[in-house]
């Protein structure tokens, strides 16, 4: 025992440098930001919101990529968000900061109104969200719902069920839309929806990657809903919303691609008067500025999408602006390469399939050694799809089957830009007329209206896009620099087909006592830091960074910034949000 004592004494110094590096590790950890839970709130109305992450009692602020929304401190780690009644139905980005420290971002949705069933009289119909019951693991514990509501729910451990319970009307409409992806969560969503007398009635599609079951009820009773993984796995980011609702429910449009503000467009989803897949004109009208480089990263596709919702529908679709002459695929005349479709070299094609196996056919006329670049997006629109695009001669044989899409050279892996959508620059051996052929290697099992693509086809002329980030080692953390002191951005160029000459970067509007130094990537540079400085003076306050690259021709184009939301998951931003704060000893004093 004495020996024990004695080597416990001598260690005694050791065990306190160690004990002294953890509680300083403790003390200096850095709070992190996985989620916010609920994830959503209807304008006009409060939701009391737990963040999920580490050292949350740090966080004080809460900001919001749309104006109009408030968040109150409540204790550590909870706040009260308030959403004004102006504030339209859409996604949007939150950001948590500290007293120096700029966190983020996650999703949260600004949630459209559900009309109560007209059957339900009691006060609790008015409710439109609940919160997941964690004891609903089995049908017989299933949680009381009403249709007409949101659910957020979490998959809290492996092999996790979710069950959910409400009352149906025979011939009620109903739809169920589960989603996870789009809101940065990991799950894989499955659902399957019981009858009154416990048979199965629906099962999701496992081809969805946020699935949407509809029927008409087949009898009046209670319905009961199973949610789980379809890997069974639980992570930290096994969130999802469920809908339940008997409105329409828009699930594409068609065309998907446009160059008008106002239009009206073919809607594909589901009305309260049918079981099935139903078509409908939709009125749409954009304003000048609905359009923005905001949404998934996409690597050599200048995309411009707007996010619209239907005022007389639930769901919501993305509209790409047309990035060239714009065209609408003929469907019943392009099936055969005898019947190709016309386009000119530079289209921005809106193309679906309709058919089982259905092959689209697009000609067009090349000039001998001229280069031109194909490129066709299907699961970068955030759909389970494999496209399999190849070039052909007049007569069908095959010149060129296009490769998936590998990252761009000089991108970096962070970003994670390789994709199964194909692409590739072609050189035209004679001045002749050649066809493309676009098929979904899915599309024998899976078509329909909402299996939709975009084919981009110009002359591969020398271009550059630009990006910018912050952390692109150390995702969800923004830009924040304490007063008389400086930080970096990173500015990262995809030169495309040759492009060698100079592209300047520059940051517009700067806040008072905010400077950075020029930027300049010299020829064939791919990457560069801009140095941000903030005077000494300037006021704790939050802004957003919007960037500008120019080339040779000096025509400005917006720089898109990247917010690397967590490993695997990067998302283009408006900017790049600066956080200006105090010193700590400037606080004390």
């Amino acid at each position: 025992m004495r020996g024990y004592n004695r080597h416990m004494t001598s260690s005694t110094p050791i065990l306190a440098s160690i004990l002294s590096f953890i509680a300083c590790t403790v003390a200096f950890a850095e709070p992190t930001l996985k989620t916010v839970f609920p994830h959503g709130c209807q304008a006009g109305r409060s939701v009391d919101v737990t963040l999920e992450g580490g050292e949350l009692e740090k966080f004080r602020v809460l900001h919001f990529s749309v104006p109009d929304i408030k968040a109150e401190r409540l204790e550590n780690g909870k706040f009260r968000i308030t959403v004004d009644k102006k504030v339209r139905p859409t996604l949007i980005d939150v950001w948590a900061a500290t007293d120096a420290a700029l966190i983020g971002p996650v999703r949260f949705e600004i949630d459209a109104f559900i009309k109560p069933p007209a059957t339900e009289s009691d006060e609790e119909a008015t409710s439109t969200h609940f919160e997941e019951d964690k004891s609903n693991d089995t049908s017989d514990q299933s949680q009381l719902v009403l249709l007409g509501s949101v659910i957020d729910a979490k998959i809290e451990k492996s092999a996790d069920l979710d069950w959910f319970r409400f009352q149906g009307q025979k011939d009620q409409s109903l739809t169920i839309a589960c989603r996870s992806h789009s809101l940065d969560g990991s799950v894989e969503p499955v659902m399957t929806l019981l009858d009154p007398f416990g048979n199965e009635l629906l099962h999701s599609d496992a081809r969805q990657r946020e699935p949407i079951i509809h029927c008409q009820l087949p009898a009046t009773g209670e319905y009961r809903l199973r949610v789980n993984d379809r890997a069974y796995r639980s992570d930290d980011y096994s969130f999802y919303r469920v809908t339940i609702h008997d409105q329409p429910h828009v699930q594409s449009v068609f065309p998907r691609v446009t160059r008008a503000e106002a239009l009206t467009l073919k809607a594909f989803g589901y009305r309260v008067d049918s079981a099935s897949t139903q078509e409908w004109d939709w009125p749409v009208d954009l304003s000048a500025d609905a359009f923005e480089n905001n949404g998934p990263l996409v690597s050599t596709v200048a995309r411009q999408v707007a996010n619209v919702r239907s005022p007389d529908a639930m769901g919501s679709v993305a509209l790409s602006l047309a990035a060239g002459d714009l065209v609408i695929e003929e469907e019943s005349v392009n099936n055969t390469h005898q019947s190709a479709q016309l386009i000119p070299a530079k289209a921005h094609v809106s193309g679906r399939f309709l058919a089982r196996g259905d092959i689209d056919w697009y000609h067009f006329t090349a000039e001998k050694d001229k280069s031109y670049q194909i490129s066709v997006l299907g699961e970068r629109l955030g759909q389970r799809m494999d496209l399999d695009v190849s070039i052909h001669d007049t007569s069908g044989k095959l010149i060129l089957a296009l490769p998936d899409l590998a990252a761009p050279k000089g991108a970096p892996a962070e970003f994670g830009l390789g994709s199964l959508d194909a692409e590739a620059t072609w050189k035209a051996p004679a001045d002749a007329n050649y066809l493309i052929a676009v098929r979904d290697l899915y599309g024998g099992g899976v078509f329909g209206p909402d299996r939709q693509y975009e084919l981009l086809l110009k002359p591969a002329n020398p271009a550059f896009r630009v990006f910018a980030t912050h952390a692109l080692k150390k995702p969800s953390v923004g830009l924040s620099i304490a007063a008389g002191k400086d930080a970096t951005i990173d500015v990262v160029a995809l030169r495309e087909n040759g492009y060698a000459e100079p592209i300047e970067v520059t940051i517009e509007n700067l806040p008072e006592g905010v400077t950075a130094e020029p930027c300049k990537l010299e020829s064939k540079e791919t990457s560069k830091t801009i140095k941000i400085t903030v005077a000494e003076n300037a006021e704790p306050s939050l802004h957003t960074l919007r960037l500008n690259a120019a080339g040779a021709d000096k025509k400005a184009m917006p720089v898109q910034c990247v917010d690397m939301v967590r490993a695997g998951i990067a998302r283009c931003s408006k900017g790049v949000p600066l956080l200006i704060f105090k010193p700590a000893s400037e606080k004390k004093e």
